[in-house]
This record gives structure tokens, C-alpha cells and sequence, in this order.
């Protein structure tokens, strides 16, 4: 037995499509990012139209309540607090995922480990671009908390995290947040063109190597923040050690003015007793020692300020650590060090997919590279990013437009060695997509976004009748004219044909069941001859399997159909079926896998879709009055995967959803 926390779509909202679906795209992109430090959800479904997610049983209050204890917390807590966000920021972007709305209310701390947690990746949309779920360029996420570029509305990366990150250690830092309006417009413009007061201002006790760090995580301009969580991680480790090292006491030489001689004796002073190295115990050193220890004092400031009076002495003989915030900056990764890589042609992906349906591409990066000297594994092996790769989207008559992925970027332990070559893989949702042949170019770009080469593919994206807005169709079901619905179970004498569900089961060497259905071509709002695309829907009834059913229809040839009935002397037995031998003979129509799980799927009207071109090719052949389709479940399962009859429901009888075509079929 585990504990889990559900959270669950508020119902006022549940009805919209767009909103559940931004629902479930929230919880698959947290449950594809597995870190300690980003809250786990275990299970995403959905129960009589609502959806919900069972993540882990927390512990504790979010930052943003925690915050209400005090207005400011000491620099260790903050450098804590930003190296856990970090990591859980690290692994969501390993994945492609920017969670684009950190701030107080989305980082959970634990009790009693203090251990944080990144929450609500509501706006974190794998692998889609910032319009996927808004209208008209509407901007998403927190306004106190928006990064300049989400503000103008730009491509997005993994640095608009780390801005976030920033704000929220500013106003855990100074109080209060850098920049802050009483209207969103207000707070746009203020993000786009002011600065935020220096944290010094506001909390004099601040450390320098922490603000220092803040206000650069407040850039305005990516390129200037951090390049990637992982760097800031380092970066707060050695911020936190050089606030450490400032509370140190400096080492001080401190020497006595005691006389030599006889007044070596005398007694001490009371005044004297109260220095701590007065008190200490006198020693007699003889004269030539201390006039050596005397020529040392002298000596070593001496030779301490030739030393780091050169420069090059200084920089080549003093440690990094010992230079406090001085580093030596990483070769800036230019397109000239990036010649000898180069895209080949696209090898493998999709040419053709539904809309709606991810499209995925593989292609070669080969390294040219003659010498280690001019190799980019090798010059730019401190970088975080060596290289991208962008995809670009093209219609006929139209400029190409960024396709709604994000970058490919390439570390440079990702990139062939010298010689080889090795695959690089994208992909991207087509829900947006107009249905239309594209040109689909991957550019090779260097981090700036300097282009060094480019392959071309083309996509076709087909409507998806799985998903699509059934628009245009016309609906003929089961209860109309002579139609009928029932099922037959194998050694059975009873009939089914009254039940208010029909179901199918496959349970080996005991139970099989198949489920008929026939629908009355002459009540068919569209001519049959005239028919483009057709789609067999069901209402999944409850009562039934709750896991994963593969569902497998067939169309019965008109020669074995008969003239079968629900009830009555007529009525369909399995004995007499024309599946009692096997569906081989059958004509295979489509295949669907429904996941009821806990019932999520029950009394979703329609909620079930098989199409395929076999479905319109068998129906447009279709010479009879009536057409017979079965259906047969292909895995087993302890119980059967049951669908509401005409008996039942009237609405959520099986039905055809019909469209006609806008020519007339050629002759």
C-alpha cells in the first residue's frame, strides 16, 4: 500500500478540452523527469470526465508559505534552497522539459529534511513550442516571475528557468520581489526595461559573492546568465565558499614591542593583561635571532610585492580558488571552431503522420576533423553546449518558422569523435499543424544560433479522425431502421440480444465472446457509393475489464451475413455465427487499444474510434441493405471489455460516423 496525494481537475474546468488535456500534458511531463528534488506522480487517468493524478504524499508547505515566518533567509538557506532547485531543473532539462513558472508556490519544502521539491510542471510542455496551449501569443507563466523573453514572447530555453530561479532568491534575499507592478502591464514593461535595485540596498548584510551571482541570474539577456542548471549549481558552491572564507579571520603577524634586556623581567602591566598577546608567556630570544626575525618582517612584505607586482607571475602561479571571484572565463564557442561538424541527410523518420501524432526524425553529425587542435570535442571540452540543432518548418509560398520543438543541444561529450559520425535524434507534436505537405529543414547551428549547415526532409500531416472534431460527418447507429447490436459466447444456448451492453472476452480454453453488430445502409444519411471516410464508434459501459483491451473489428462478407437477429427464432447464437471458426475469413477492419483503467474510459460518449481504410473501402463495396461488423478482443483478460447497446443509452449506441466526399468517386 502507498500514500498518495490526488490532485484533480477543478470541475469548473474540466469540461473544456483544452484544459484537461493541458491537465494530463502537466502530469506526463513531471512523471517523465525522476529526481529527488521534482515531486513523483505515479499514475495519471481520469474518472466520469475528470482528470486526476496521484503523485506523492508531501510533507511539509510550499516556500511560499514558509516565506510568512520571515521576510529573509541567511545566505546558506538561499544557496541550499537554489543548488536543490537546480538539480531537479537539471533533470527536467536533460529531457527537454522547461517548467517556464518556478517560483515560491511551486517548490515544496519537506519536513522535517528541509529537502526541496519542484512542483506544478503545468506550463513545462515537452517538446512543445510556447503556442502549443495558448491563443494568439498569450503569454503563460507568473508575471512577478517571467523572464524577459517570455515577456516578449520568444523561444525559450533553459536559462528562462534559471531567471526564475534568480527572482525567487531576490526576494528571499531582500525581502521582496526585483520588479513589481500593480498591473500586468505594468510588470511586463518592467521586466523588458528596468533594472532591480541592488539587494545591497535593501539588505546591507547581504554577502557580495550572492548577490553578485543574483543579479546576473537577472540578466536580461540570456547569453549573460548561466548557461545551463548544472553551471549554476558550481557557481553557488563557490559563492557559498567564498562567503565562507570571508568569515575566516585573516592571518595576522603581530609582533611585541618588549624591550631586550633586563625590563625583559619586569612584571605585567594590568592594563597589558587584557591583550590576549600580552598575556602570553615571554620568551628570551637571543639578538641575532631577532634581528633575523626583525630582517624576515622586513623581507617578506618585500619580496610578497615583487611577487604580485608582475602579473604574469601572479597568474601563473596563484591558484584559481585563492583568486576569489576572478575565473577565467570558457573559450567562447564560435562557428569557426565548429567547421569540421556537419548534418547528413535525414535516414530514418516520419514522412507521413496524423495530426496530433509525434514526428520523429534521425540524422548523421559527422565530425571532420583532421587534428585534435581543430577538433570541437577537444577546444570546447569546458563548454556546456557545443552546438544545436534547430528545426525549421516551410510551406509552399511561406518563409520557414521554427517547428514547435526545442533545440537539440549538443554537449561536447555528445559529439562524434574526429571521423565519425554519429545520430542525432528530434521529434515534435503535430497538433498544431495544418494538414499540408511541409518542408522540414534541421539546421546546425553553433549556441549563438551562427548556421553551419542544413538537411531538408518533407512531412505530410494527414487529419487524425482518432481526435479530430468529427466536423462534417453524419451519424447512422445501431437502432436505426433494421439495425441491431448483440453478442454471442462460445457454448452458450441463451441469446444476448436484450442486454443493455454488448461485450467481447477472450479468456483462454474457457470463455470467447464476439460482439455484432449491423447497421441499416438504407437509414445511411450519406450515399454509400459517395462515402471518403468512415469511423465505427463505441461508449465504453461500465461493469467491464479495467485495464488495456485490444480491440480487433471485422466486416462479415454479405455471403455469410444472413439474416440474423437479436431475438427471436432467427436470433444469433455462436454455433450458427460466422466467426463460430475463426475471424480468418472475415475482412479485418481496424484495430483500437483502450486503457480503461479504473474505469476512467466509462460511459465517455463515442469515447471509442476505429478507422482505417479498410472500415471505407468495405462499407463504399457494400451492396446490401445491411452491413455486419464483429468484433473480437485479440489479448485476454480476467473479465469482458463490455460497450453500451442500443438498449441501453440510445446516444451512446455503436454507431457510423459518415462523411461524404466533395467529388463524385471517379468512374
Amino acid at each position: 500500500m502507498r500514500n498518495v496525494a490526488l490532485k484533480v481537475m477543478n470541475e469548473r474546468f474540466a469540461g473544456a478540452p483544452n484544459s484537461r488535456k493541458r491537465f494530463i500534458e502537466e502530469a506526463r511531463a513531471m512523471a517523465a523527469v525522476h529526481h529527488d528534488n521534482v515531486a513523483t506522480i505515479f499514475e495519471v487517468g481520469e474518472r466520469a470526465g475528470t482528470p486526476f493524478m496521484a503523485m506523492e504524499m508531501l510533507r511539509g508547505k510550499t516556500l511560499a508559505a514558509t516565506r510568512k515566518a520571515g521576510p529573509r533567509w541567511s545566505a546558506p538557506e538561499i544557496i541550499k534552497l537554489a543548488v536543490e532547485v537546480s538539480r531537479g531543473l537539471a533533470a527536467a532539462h536533460a529531457v527537454g522539459i522547461i517548467h517556464r513558472d518556478i517560483k515560491p508556490a511551486n517548490l515544496w519544502i519537506e519536513e522535517p529534511s528541509g529537502r526541496v521539491k519542484i512542483l506544478d510542471f503545468g506550463l513545462a510542455l515537452a517538446g512543445f513550442g510556447v503556442d502549443h496551449l495558448t491563443i494568439g501569443g498569450t503569454i503563460i507563466g507568473t508575471p512577478g516571475y517571467l523572464a524577459p523573453e517570455q515577456a516578449r514572447n520568444e523561444p525559450l530555453d533553459d536559462r528562462t528557468d534559471l531567471y526564475s530561479l534568480g527572482v525567487v532568491m531576490y526576494e528571499l534575499c531582500a525581502g521582496e520581489l526585483p520588479l513589481l507592478s500593480n498591473t500586468v502591464v505594468g510588470q511586463l514593461i518592467a521586466i523588458l526595461a528596468h533594472e532591480p535595485p541592488p539587494i545591497k540596498d535593501l539588505n546591507p548584510q547581504a554577502p557580495e559573492p550572492l548577490t553578485r551571482l543574483i543579479h546576473q541570474l537577472l540578466s536580461k539577456e540570456p547569453r549573460h546568465r548561466p548557461r545551463s542548471a548544472n553551471q549554476l549549481e558550481r557557481m553557488l558552491m563557490e559563492a557559498s565558499r567564498a562567503i565562507e572564507s570571508e568569515r575566516q579571520p585573516a592571518l595576522q603577524i603581530v609582533t611585541s614591542p618588549t624591550a631586550v634586556g633586563p625590563a625583559e623581567t619586569r612584571s605585567t602591566k594590568a592594563t597589558d593583561r587584557a591583550d590576549p598577546v600580552a598575556t602570553r608567556p615571554s620568551v628570551k630570544v637571543p639578538l641575532p635571532w631577532a634581528l633575523s626575525a626583525a630582517a624576515l618582517v622586513v623581507v617578506v612584505p618585500l619580496l610578497g610585492w615583487m611577487l604580485f607586482a608582475d602579473p604574469r607571475r601572479a597568474a601563473v602561479e596563484t591558484p584559481p580558488h585563492e583568486l576569489g571571484a576572478i575565473t577565467m572565463p570558457a573559450r567562447p564557442v564560435l562557428a569557426a571552431t565548429l567547421k569540421p561538424l556537419t548534418l547528413t541527410e535525414v535516414s530514418a523518420g516520419s514522412m507521413t503522420v496524423e495530426r496530433g501524432e509525434a514526428a520523429r526524425f534521425r540524422m548523421g553529425l559527422t565530425n571532420r576533423a583532421e587534428a585534435p587542435a581543430s577538433d570541437p570535442r577537444q577546444i570546447h571540452a569546458d563548454a556546456a553546449v557545443a552546438a544545436q540543432v534547430v528545426c525549421y518548418l516551410k510551406q509552399p509560398g511561406q518563409l520557414p518558422r521554427k517547428a514547435p520543438a526545442f533545440p537539440k543541444r549538443l554537449t561536447p561529450a555528445q559529439l562524434p569523435s574526429p571521423g565519425e559520425t554519429a545520430d542525432v535524434e528530434m521529434q515534435f507534436i503535430t497538433a498544431n499543424l495544418p494538414r499540408e505537405t511541409f518542408e522540414i529543414i534541421f539546421e546546425l547551428q553553433s549556441p549563438a544560433g551562427a548556421k553551419l549547415g542544413s538537411v531538408s526532409t518533407e512531412l505530410t500531416i494527414i487529419e487524425n479522425l482518432r481526435e479530430d472534431d468529427l466536423l462534417g460527418f453524419e451519424f447512422l447507429r445501431t437502432h436505426a431502421g433494421r439495425g441491431a447490436d448483440t453478442y454471442v459466447r462460445r457454448g452458450a444456448k441463451q441469446v444476448f440480444g436484450s442486454k443493455p451492453a454488448i461485450q467481447v472476452q477472450r479468456q483462454a480454453g474457457r470463455v470467447e465472446e464476439h460482439a455484432y453488430l449491423r447497421f441499416d445502409l438504407q437509414k445511411c444519411p450519406v450515399p454509400v457509393a459517395e462515402i471518403d471516410r468512415a469511423v465505427l464508434l463505441l461508449t465504453v459501459h461500465d461493469g467491464g475489464f479495467s485495464g488495456r483491451s485490444i480491440l480487433n473489428a471485422y466486416g462479415v462478407p454479405e455471403s455469410l451475413a444472413g439474416e440474423w437477429e437479436e431475438n427471436g427464432p432467427q436470433s444469433l447464437r455462436f454455433d450458427a455465427a460466422p466467426s463460430r471458426d475463426g475471424v480468418e475469413r472475415l475482412t479485418f477492419l481496424g484495430q483500437v487499444a483502450i486503457d480503461n483503467g479504473k474505469g476512467n474510459m466509462n460511459h465517455q460518449q463515442d469515447g471509442v474510434r476505429i478507422v482505417g481504410a479498410n472500415l471505407d473501402d468495405f462499407l463504399r463495396s457494400h451492396t446490401g441493405p445491411l452491413a455486419t461488423i464483429v468484433l473480437a478482443r485479440e489479448n485476454a483478460g480476467d473479465k469482458p471489455t463490455r460497450f453500451s447497446a442500443k438498449e441501453g443509452k440510445p446516444d451512446q449506441a455503436p454507431a457510423l460516423a459518415l462523411r461524404r466526399r466533395l467529388s463524385p468517386a471517379p468512374r
